[in-house]
């Protein structure tokens, strides 16, 4: 796999306004793999606030893999 952009993003987790993250999903395209070091940085936001983030991921086909979290590891296979 080819690592396409790095982004880095300092504003909570618990925060839906969040500029560089909307900017990562953005330019991602479907398939792509959005790769984060702990679940925790990508969400800690409320379940509405959650279920929109969500709807974004899910409309640009992205699968999550999360460092902290092998089970997600499987996703980033082809």
């Amino acid at each position: 796999m080819r690592i396409a952009a790095r982004y880095i993003e300092n504003e909570s987790g618990a925060k839906l306004d969040r500029p560089k993250l909307f900017g990562l999903l953005a330019d991602c395209e479907p398939g792509d793999v959005l790769l984060v070091e702990q679940v925790d940085r990508l969400s800690r936001l409320t379940s509405p606030d959650w279920m929109k983030l969500r709807a974004e991921i899910d409309a640009k086909q992205v699968r999550i893999v999360a460092l902290d979290l092998p089970t997600s590891w499987n996703l980033a296979a082809p």
